[in-house]
């Protein structure tokens, strides 16, 4: 059910659930008391405070799928002291402020992940306060397919609450076989790419954008996830098909950047934003290792270091690619751009070349 953009209130999810509360608006009728069967609750942009959200909560026993921004801070109210809190059946959650400042603040992670075990989606905005240990409470999620870790540029890059070591490395080595998407932004943490690679086999997407990278020589220590001295493993993601990396202060290795484009061999979309690193010789190199054969889009954005030679790799008679989007590459000239035109066109290509 969806009531956005309806001046719906807290009375008219009462009269939902069943209360003798006025509905309020003419949509509900006939749906009150039907709360046993909704699975889905859409409210964006009506008058519905954290008052209905609990409400709805409470009484939507089936409710999966609860589009409120309100959720976290309503099960933080509701269960903060209760010694046996209930299971709700919500398959997706946004937490958009974990701060400090806020009234649930850090505890809602811990709470929400206890509170919602059928989790397949979560996203997690702004992570001032929230520590390693907090970050932990995401083990408990067994069934979760797509995660979404989202910082702060308000974070100093010296903040050592939240590190990978002790706390994301741990998390996606027992939830890592299970998530599809993993999308990092802005996080001050050091992240291995080689650990992402073990430990989330099954990626299909894949997205890093401003965080900084540390090398790992080997695999990691199972109780610590520092490095040890065993052997490394040669590992692919088989199903990874789209990856999307943005690079903001050159701190992306040019192994770093190899390790990555090479170890999706199925990859049909890449996407390359404000990264330094890339140049010319890092794209011979990856193709040396697998020609990108499945290739179908290509976004460069500001790759400075790349020239005609490197993105010529991408376009030829044997590739499938069939979208280039390029953009303040300053190596770049217009008249590339009129060459791959003019040779798509020559051979018959289904291609389209875009400037951004």
């Amino acid at each position: 059910m969806s009531i956005c953009y309806c001046y719906v209130t807290d009375d008219g999810v009462e009269g939902l659930c069943g209360g003798e509360a006025d509905i309020g608006k003419e949509m509900l009728e006939g749906q009150r008391g039907q709360c046993k069967s909704l699975q889905k609750f859409e409210i964006h942009e009506t008058l519905i405070t954290q008052k209905g959200v609990q409400i709805a909560l409470q009484n939507l026993p089936d409710l999966k799928h609860f589009n409120s921004f309100d959720i976290a801070e309503a099960l933080v109210h509701m269960h903060r002291n209760d010694m046996n809190p209930p299971s709700y059946a919500l398959v997706d959650l946004d937490l958009l402020d974990l701060s400090p400042s806020k009234s649930c603040g850090p505890i809602a992670l811990r709470l929400a992940t206890s509170f919602c075990p059928f989790l397949l989606r979560l996203s997690v905005f702004r992570l001032e306060g929230i520590t390693d240990s907090d970050l932990l409470s995401l083990i408990a999620l067994k069934r979760l397919s797509i995660l979404r870790i989202i910082g702060s540029t308000s974070v100093p890059s010296n903040d050592v609450s939240l590190t990978f070591d002790r706390g994301l490395a741990l998390v996606l080595k027992t939830i890592g076989p299970s998530l599809k998407q993993l999308e990092l932004n802005d996080l001050s943490m050091s992240l291995r790419l080689e650990s992402i690679l073990e430990y989330c086999p099954n990626l299909e997407f894949l997205s890093i954008s401003n965080c900084s990278y540390s090398s790992l020589s080997g695999r990691v220590d199972e109780q610590s996830s520092r490095p040890s001295k065993r052997a490394k493993i040669d590992l692919v993601w088989p199903n990874l098909k789209k990856l999307q990396l943005t690079e903001s202060s050159s701190t992306l290795s040019p192994e770093s950047l190899l390790l990555a484009m090479t170890s999706a061999p199925n990859l049909k979309e890449l996407a390359i934003y404000d990264c330094e690193t890339l140049d010319d010789d890092i794209l011979h190199r990856a193709f040396q290792i697998h020609p990108f054969n499945n290739l179908s889009s290509l976004t460069l954005y500001n790759c400075n270091a790349v020239t005609k030679s490197g993105v010529d790799l991408f376009i030829q008679n044997e590739n499938n690619l069939r979208e280039a989007s390029i953009g303040t590459c300053v190596s770049l000239s217009v008249e590339d751009f009129d060459f791959w035109l003019d040779e798509s066109e020559k051979n018959n290509w289904n291609f389209r070349m875009v400037d951004i």
